[in-house]
């Protein structure tokens, strides 16, 4: 299916650094042996500094997808456009079909974080996902039937702050709500969970542990994570894990809120089409000062999916032009769990339900003058531009407006990507679903967007993110 110039899907790289928004933070706490087996020595964690206003910061740099030489993932243009559009598509399907779990598949996820776990460290590269609380990592021992991953596998018995969660730890119960089947508790009274199900047929199956995690060199203790000895389904060879940060409170942010790093976290995604020789840009956990320039809507939640992220929108415009979309379309059904509008980074396009889509498409068809392209039905709307040269094209701008006046503004350069290696046809980063809206991180591209949990509240301020 041809080209590697550039994807239309995103990847990213995570390298967590820590800072403080004066100076580095750290403090000592003894745990003794609050969730684990049996007495652990004192440990180092982290805490707030009497003169450190802010908490603990940890800032990541995000690395684009294209700029990461990694097996496997080089993807023609029109390949990439058409996996991006399957692994959203399957992401939402999953989530129509439960109320329990998050709906993810790892082959479309966003960004690769590195992430440490054990004392000593071992040193995990997992994919970032919002929509989802567990994280976990392949562990020994693990077959090549069973590790659908890396070879990165990491050793229990190597740490000496492992042990694994008791049954009657609240966490067993969490993940046993969050997987298909319900956890279990192994002869010594341990926690196992099974069939943590994701987008695609994929899942993971172990222990429930908790060890120290070190970020950017900081290590964090008594971090809950699950030491996947059970991985099934095609997860891809080039990553060794995932990293929950979704809502709930078995996810990384929430844990690491009881360490003094704000339930807070951030990240600026590059615009796919930016011709930037940077090929990063910035992931945020905690308070961090340069929140306070975005402009903030109210965090809504559904009852059926608590773990995902939900804004309020009222209005869409395309070319300054208002288009007419019933309200009812975004609006959260709390009986049903359908309708409102899903923010998520691990999904690349954004998907309308008919109600918003039908309406959208042809207000892009009435402004943008090229021919439309004879591609297949499944690339969705696409045109034929005739040149090969992107800065002479013109698409109109989106703005999808949220409540309390919070405007997320898309220029049209963005939302439509070339899926060929001539850059001559264009096609709109967008679909259809029925039940409820994701907004996709295509869109969400140059923004600083913030997920404040403890304001319940999603903030966004429009900035170059190559910058």
């Amino acid at each position: 299916m041809g080209i590697a110039v550039r994807d239309v899907v995103f990847r990213a790289l995570v390298l967590l650094q820590v800072l403080c928004s004066m100076h580095y933070c750290q403090g000592y706490s003894t745990y003794g042996n609050r969730r684990q087996l049996e007495r652990l020595p004192e440990r180092r964690s982290l805490s707030t500094a009497p003169n450190c206003t802010h908490g603990v910061v940890l800032r990541a740099s995000l690395i684009h997808r294209d700029s990461l030489q990694i097996k496997g993932t080089n993807t023609s243009r029109g390949r990439g456009f058409m996996e991006a559009m399957k692994h959203s598509r399957r992401r939402v399907t999953q989530l129509q079909k439960t109320s329990l779990t998050s709906p993810l598949s790892p082959m479309g996820f966003e960004y690769f974080m590195q992430i440490s776990f054990g004392t000593p460290p071992q040193q995990f590269t997992t994919l970032a996902d919002t929509g989802s609380d567990l994280s976990w990592v392949q562990c020994s021992p693990c077959t090549n039937n069973n590790c659908k991953l890396s070879n990165n596998v990491f050793n229990a018995d190597a740490s000496s702050t492992y042990s694994q969660v008791l049954c009657t730890d609240p966490f067993c119960a969490i993940v046993g709500q969050e997987s298909y089947q319900p956890s279990s508790c192994s002869m010594d009274g341990t926690c196992t969970y099974n069939d943590y199900l994701y987008a695609g047929g994929t899942s993971t199956g172990g222990d429930l542990a908790y060890d120290t995690v070190t970020l950017g060199g900081v290590s964090v203790p008594d971090i809950a994570f699950g030491c996947g000895t059970n991985q099934q389904g095609n997860f891809g060879d080039y990553f060794d894990g995932l990293t929950g940060l979704g809502r709930g409170s078995l996810s990384l942010p929430s844990q690491l809120s009881q360490h003094s790093v704000a339930e807070i976290f951030s990240y600026c995604l590059l615009d796919p089409a930016s011709t930037s020789q940077r090929t990063y840009s910035n992931l945020t956990f905690g308070d961090a000062a340069e929140h306070s320039a975005a402009t903030y809507t109210p965090m809504l939640q559904s009852n059926r999916f608590p773990f995902a992220y939900y804004v309020g929108v009222t209005a869409v415009s395309i070319g300054g032009k208002p288009v007419s979309i019933p309200a009812s379309a975004f609006q959260i059904n709390q009986k049903t769990g359908q309708g409102g509008v899903i923010l998520d980074s691990g999904t690349t396009f954004t998907l309308w339900t008919s109600a918003a889509y039908t309406p959208i498409v042809q207000a892009f068809r009435k402004q943008i003058k090229y021919p439309v392209a004879r591609l297949p039905a499944s690339y969705g709307l696409c045109y034929d531009t005739g040149v090969s040269r992107k800065s002479s094209l013109s698409f109109p701008m989106m703005v999808v407006q949220m409540t309390s006046n919070v405007n997320l503004e898309t220029p049209g350069s963005t939302l439509f990507q070339p899926v060929d290696v001539s850059g001559r046809y264009y096609c709109l980063m967008m679909g259809i679903n029925s039940g409820f809206t994701i907004i996709g991180n295509v869109q969400q591209s140059n923004h600083l967007v913030v997920y404040d949990v403890v304001n319940q509240r999603v903030g966004f301020q429009a900035m170059d993110c190559s910058k």
